[in-house]
């Protein structure tokens, strides 16, 4: 099993004047998902893009080599009566949680592709200063 979700303060990432067009006006995570979303980049992924949900954003990638979408959910754990200068608080998770995609008859192997992503993102998360891991869940079979 590999790190599908990891539960993060983010001091180093406050909340950014893009959290406020959110839905929910109180979440945020803008600052968070956009260096998941360099970092990707610097990585080679592409087709990135950053879409904002009611409950925080997320970060599309692209892999073209294996055709596979992978996503990054920054799911923030804000509270309306929350001060608006509190410490970011986010659940990251990786999605697909699945190593294959495909038909019953027809299913193409994309573990590799899901592992190294999943290693990009939570070794970025863990290696960058402003970001404290809380806790990390394995559970990408």
């Amino acid at each position: 099993m590999i790190t599908s979700h990891m539960h993060v303060k983010a001091p180093g990432f406050p909340r950014h004047p893009k959290d406020d067009e959110l839905v929910n006006d109180f979440m945020s995570g803008f600052s968070l998902a956009d260096a998941i979303k360099s970092e990707l980049m610097e990585r080679g992924y592409d087709g990135l893009q950053l879409i904002d949900e009611d409950w925080g954003w997320l970060v599309v990638a692209f892999n073209r080599a294996s055709n596979t979408e992978l996503r990054v959910m920054v799911s923030s754990l804000a509270d309306p009566e929350d001060d608006d200068n509190s410490v970011v608080e986010a659940m990251i998770a990786i999605h697909p949680q699945k190593l294959t995609k495909g038909a019953l008859w027809w299913k193409k192997d994309i573990g590799g592709e899901v592992r190294s992503f999943s290693q990009a993102v939570f070794n970025f998360l863990r290696n960058t200063p402003g970001i404290q891991s809380i806790e990390e869940f394995a559970d990408i079979k």
